[in-house]
């Protein structure tokens, strides 16, 4: 489903936004993020931009307690197989949502790399 919005936005920015001449007259600096809240607002393209958004912000993915075992073998075989077949094994194993193991292991992975990080 996120992915799904996420390319919804994208499609909506490519297909006007980019074309849009209000964007193309202020496109540099903080001209942009009041463009975004004055004519995007009153835009209906924007307007769906931001109504996407909302439903990205909402979170539909309930928590699951991942054990010891469940979180080394969704990192070894996502890191062995590759995100994208990698997720989708994990969460048909484990019986959760895609976007569930998706959080989980870039949560995970994203923690690994700042505590390893050389300072």
């Amino acid at each position: 489903m996120r992915k799904l919005i996420l390319h919804q936005i994208d499609e909506i920015e490519r297909k006007h936004c980019r074309s849009c001449d209000q964007m193309k007259e202020s496109s540099y600096g903080r001209q942009m993020e009041r463009i975004y809240r004055t004519v995007c607002s009153n835009c209906p393209f924007g307007q769906r931009i931001s109504e996407l958004g909302e439903m990205l912000s909402q979170s539909n993915v309930t928590p699951h307690w991942w054990n010891k075992e469940e979180s080394f073998y969704a990192i070894n075989h996502i890191e062995v197989l590759g995100l994208e077949r990698g997720i989708r094994q994990v969460a048909r194993r484990l019986g959760l949502k895609e976007s569930q193991v998706e959080c989980f292991y870039f949560d995970k992975t994203e923690k690994a790399y700042h505590t390893t990080k050389a300072v």
